[in-house]
Order: C-alpha cells, then sequence, then structure tokens
C-alpha cells in the first residue's frame, strides 16, 4: 500500500485515515480504547509498503491487535474526517513546500527516478482537489485488505492467534 500503488498520493491519504473510525467507534473511541491499555499506534507509508507499528505491552497485546483490526478492517471514511485530514495535510503542504530540504527531495526524487512515472510522483496542490471517498474506499479495500502481505509481532514469550486479520 505505499505510494507507487493507484492513483497519486492516495496511500498518504489512506494512510492517515486508518484509525479515523468505523461504522461503531470514533477516531476519539479507538484512540481512547488504546490509550486505556496504555497502547500506542505509529502509521509510516513509504514508496512500497505501508507501516501500522504498535507498541504495548506484553499482556494487553491481543486486546490492542483487536482494536487496530476492527478499525483497519472497518474503516467507514466519514465525509468529516476526510474533510478534516485534507484540509490538514493541505496546510502541512503549503507550509512545507517552500522549505529547502522538500524542495532538494523533489529535486533529487525527479533526477533519481527519470525513467519511473511511479517512483517520480510528487504531490501536487491540486491533488488535495481531486480526492474523492470512492477512491478511497477502492484504494483501501485493494491494498489493505486485500492486499495485506505481513504481519510482524516482535515480544518474549508470548502466545497469539492471528485470527484478526483472516
Amino acid at each position: 500500500a505505499g505510494t507507487i500503488q493507484g492513483e497519486p498520493n492516495l496511500a498518504g491519504f489512506v494512510n492517515s485515515l486508518l484509525l479515523s473510525g468505523t461504522e461503531n467507534k470514533s477516531s476519539t473511541q479507538i484512540q481512547d480504547d488504546l490509550n486505556d491499555l496504555g497502547a500506542y499506534v505509529d502509521v509510516e507509508i513509504g514508496q512500497e509498503v505501508a507501516i501500522v507499528s504498535l507498541f504495548c505491552l506484553r499482556q494487553y497485546i491481543e486486546q490492542a491487535v483487536d482494536i487496530i483490526a476492527d478499525a483497519l478492517n472497518n474503516l467507514s471514511f466519514h465525509a468529516h474526517e476526510v474533510d478534516d485530514m485534507l484540509r490538514e495535510k493541505k496546510q502541512a503542504y503549503l507550509v512545507s513546500s517552500e522549505k529547502v530540504n522538500i524542495l532538494a527531495r523533489r529535486a533529487f526524487q525527479t533526477q533519481m527516478f527519470t525513467n519511473s512515472e511511479r517512483y517520480k510522483r510528487m504531490m501536487s496542490l491540486s491533488d488535495f482537489d481531486k480526492v474523492s471517498i470512492p477512491e478511497l474506499k477502492r484504494f483501501h479495500k485493494n491494498f489493505y485488505l486485500n492486499g495485506l502481505t505481513k504481519i510482524v509481532i516482535t515480544a518474549n514469550e508470548i502466545a497469539f492467534n492471528p485470527r484478526v486479520f483472516s
């Protein structure tokens, strides 16, 4: 579910919404449930992969994974959550697009990947206006629900049943 998949920049938008709520739980409820377990989630996006990292105490691993699995499997893409995410990302884009490190990264990416349209993709201001909920749902289904390829759990002596993603 990395940035080279699907339409330009959909991966980053979907990745930002992964914990934004289901039909039964709001993003706040999901975060509160994780906080009650002392769990922390970090989402990252790369060109070829999307990563959801969960950090929690061993005794709460199954409960925390159940919460994450529910959020990922039943993501609802509520319009107000999508609008909030797009507004925040657009503002961040406008602020960061003038910074030297971003300009240098864009120039490097353009030069490095001259022969690959997928790898030299870069976000533009107009991308924010092209996003639709049906496109986000389609990307989520194709690259998260049907594209999950690996779950890695690192812990000492833990019994875990990975049923939550089957």
